[in-house]
């Protein structure tokens, strides 16, 4: 039993389909959909378009010292970010906080928050 609260964990009671959750991975800080598996004490963080199972991340309730610690496990996950579609681009503005994709070689693409810093039309 973890001593603290874990109000803010998913709930992954059932496997989570990766097309309602993103997780920040933990080797380059980029969003990715994921699956939730719970095995026993094990979370499973699996990659869903990855090619095989290497990337994916294990938690066990011990791996968090602290409160703080699983706070900021929680803070990896998210809703899967929405696409901003051609029509709706007057509505981005300066401070905005989007999902961009960077082109990380040829057949690899990652996805990463950022602020918008200016707007020109």
């Amino acid at each position: 039993m973890l001593p603290f609260r874990t109000s803010k964990l998913p709930d992954i009671s059932a496997a989570t389909r990766s097309d309602s959750i993103e997780f920040r991975a933990s080797e380059d800080d980029a969003w990715y959909g994921v699956n939730l598996v719970l095995e026993g004490e094990t979370l499973m963080v699996k990659f869903s378009d990855f090619p095989d199972d290497s990337s994916d991340e294990r938690f066990r309730a011990s791996d968090f010292g602290d409160s703080k610690a699983l706070e900021d496990f929680t803070e990896r996950f998210r809703p899967v970010s929405v696409q901003l579609q051609d029509h709706e681009c007057r509505k981005v503005i300066e401070g905005k906080m989007v999902c961009v994709s960077q082109s990380c070689g040829e057949n690899e693409l990652k996805f990463f928050d950022a602020m918008i810093e200016m707007v020109r039309f």
